[in-house]
């Protein structure tokens, strides 16, 4: 449900999702080839919508990103990292 919605949502595809059992995360690898890392114990709508909120200050489709991270706790932060 989270790659359908990621890609409904921000108009990217994604190639692979990696689903992490012992760490409890999942990495959405998309077509821009950077990776949307998320908790399986939050659920997905709270962290990717701290994602839509953070587009005004992270342009996802143009910066070269290496993984935007949406683990932390309530979607209250998004870390990420560029290239």
């Amino acid at each position: 449900e989270a790659k359908k919605y990621f890609e409904e949502k921000f108009n990217i595809s994604t190639k692979i999702i990696n689903y992490y059992q012992i760490e409890h995360e999942v990495h959405l690898i998309t077509e821009k080839e950077f990776e949307v890392w998320l908790d399986i114990d939050q659920p997905y709508l709270t962290q990717l919508h701290a994602l839509k909120i953070s587009l005004s200050k992270l342009d996802i489709y143009n910066t070269k990103l290496k993984y935007i991270d949406l683990r932390v706790t309530n979607g209250q932060k998004v870390i990420f990292k560029k290239l």
